[in-house]
């Protein structure tokens, strides 16, 4: 007889190695839980709660926002003081140090619009490549290479870190993580420059210490911005992503390597749970809440659109040319007018799902289950179906 897990408390409980075939998680608590290598076949895991358990949550939180407050914190100061250094400096003139800022000025606004339209790394490549240039210039003409060296490396560590540590904490705490970093770490930032205004006793332009400071709140928040937009799977800074989750699933439940063939996690809530080399036939995840946040591996959760779709059964129009969709539980989903050209779809259940215009040009169908489903009007070529193949009542098939 399966065992019953059902409502449950399970935070933290190891089940690794362990044979739950047609075990019941239904609304169990499971943050925390490790199902590694487990067979998990036909176990139901509706209503579930998986992720973090919160004393880990709280734990990353801080540390993340404590290791991003320290970068700012560094950034500031080192920047506020080499800049102010190099501005009080009597041996520099008033044209050199006007030229120094038209420099950097320049060398940052291009940083931010190629960061901005490129991705992070093409902005670092800009900023590393053409900084050489700036410094070799400014080391014959200005005598500043020190100043502009030291802050441009450490805008290199500021606009790779802080995104990271911004993503981390959005994927942990989501909108409260985000708008406690960035509380923090504009305050730091400007205490920060205001700490070495009152202590350096530098007699400068007001205007000059104004842009100082605003440069580097600037710099702090392009980089929550970064962190921001990398979490809303914008795929220019994916590496940025990929980072923060493998984080903050780290001790989040886990089913690395185990088998969920038939698992349902319907209205399942998944955040930071990782699903790294399982196998996912006919996995049901209808109405799963922050399938966005799981660490999916090479699994076919990796792909946007089609989790999307998984969660809400309304995929028409959609593009799934060559991706790997084998064994995908897509039973009763809309998938008018898309295309699954060279699409593999081995052992996918496509049972009474609305095929209607669909491209299936090459498309793998191997075993794949389309009793009810609707084709009129399909497209198809070159398909390969097998003997496994179900096509029963299949509408609009020869």
């Amino acid at each position: 007889m399966p065992l019953d897990f059902s409502y449950q408390n399970l935070r933290g409980r190891s089940f690794k190695n362990h044979n739950l075939i047609g075990a019941n998680f239904n609304y169990a608590d499971i943050r925390g839980a490790n199902f590694s290598y487990a067979n998990l076949k036909e176990a139901k895991f509706i209503g579930v709660k998986a992720g973090l358990q919160k004393h880990w949550a709280i734990i990353s939180l801080f540390l993340i926002t404590l290791l991003s407050a320290v970068i700012s914190a560094l950034f500031s100061l080192t920047c506020t003081a080499v800049l102010l250094g190099f501005f009080a400096d009597s041996n520099y003139s008033i044209e050199t140090k006007f030229l120094f800022s038209i420099v950097c000025i320049i060398e940052f606004t291009v940083f931010f619009i190629v960061t901005a339209r490129k991705g992070l790394l093409a902005g670092l490549q800009i900023i590393t490549g053409t900084g050489v240039v700036f410094i070799a210039i400014i080391s014959v003409f200005f005598n500043g290479a020190f100043a502009f060296a030291s802050v441009a490396i450490l805008i290199i560590a500021i606009t790779i870190t802080l995104p990271i540590a911004i993503a981390i904490t959005i994927t942990i705490a989501e909108f409260l993580g985000l708008i406690f970093t960035v509380i923090i770490n504009i305050i730091v930032v400007g205490g920060s420059a205001i700490l070495i205004f009152v202590l350096s006793k530098i007699s400068i332009f007001t205007l000059a210490k104004l842009g100082v400071v605003l440069g580097c709140e600037t710099f702090v928040l392009f980089s929550i911005c970064i962190g921001w937009r990398t979490i809303t799977e914008d795929k220019k800074d994916s590496w940025v992503r990929s980072f923060a989750i493998a984080f903050a699933t780290t001790f989040g439940t886990s089913f690395y390597g185990s088998n969920l063939t038939n698992v349902e996690f319907s209205c399942a809530i998944l955040k930071n749970t990782d699903f790294r080399n399982t196998i996912l036939t006919q996995t049901c995840w209808h109405n799963a809440k922050q399938l966005n946040c799981v660490r999916p591996g090479n699994t076919y959760l990796q792909h946007l659109e089609l989790r999307q779709l998984l969660v809400r059964g309304e995929g028409q129009n959609n593009n799934f040319d060559r991706k790997d969709l084998r064994g995908v539980n897509l039973q009763g989903a809309n998938l008018v007018d898309s295309s699954f050209i060279g699409t593999d779809l081995s052992h996918a259940n496509l049972q009474n799902a609305d095929l209607s215009r669909a491209k299936l040009v090459q498309t793998q169908l191997d075993g794949t289950d389309f009793t009810g489903a609707t084709l009129t009007g399909a497209y198809i070529e070159d398909w390969n179906i097998t003997t496994d193949t179900n096509r029963t009542y299949a509408t609009g098939t020869a």
